[in-house]
């Protein structure tokens, strides 16, 4: 199979699979933002723990979501299982939201502490370069 071929074989897997990828990343995104509102009303806050525990909530109904397509004698068997399944989805989803969150404050502490060029025009009699400026009736369009 050439390039091309393979190409448009792997165009047409993506177009097939794009309605259902986008309905699950909306799923998700609403639920997430559900969960995060929610605690940010209960907690009074806003902080990084808010997104921490909506992913984890998150994960946890998605993968409880599956729910028990056959019912057997051992229901509270499956049951456990899921719920087991649902809280490592609901662990492996605080976790990626809290490595997202700890990126999130260490960059934004290393850009507060770079040292920030002084805003406005040089004090008088310095030797800095003036930047002209240009006016807005320059350009006719």
């Amino acid at each position: 199979m050439d390039t091309r071929a393979m190409f448009l074989t792997r165009l047409q897997a993506v177009k097939a699979n794009a309605r259902r990828l986008g309905g699950s990343f909306a799923v998700w995104g609403g639920l997430f933002s559900t969960f995060d509102c929610c605690f940010i009303a209960i907690r009074s806050k806003e902080d990084p723990y808010n997104s921490i525990m909506s992913g984890f909530c998150t994960g946890a109904v998605l993968a409880s979501r599956g729910g028990v397509s056959n019912l057997t004698l051992c229901y509270a068997v499956v049951r456990m299982e899921q719920a087991s399944a649902a809280m490592k989805a609901g662990f492996v989803g605080g976790v990626i939201l809290a490595v997202i969150e700890g990126l999130n404050v260490a960059i934004t502490r290393i850009m507060n502490n770079l040292p920030q060029e002084p805003v406005g025009p040089p004090p008088k009699g310095s030797e800095a370069q003036q930047i002209p400026v240009l006016n807005h009736r320059h350009f006719d369009c």
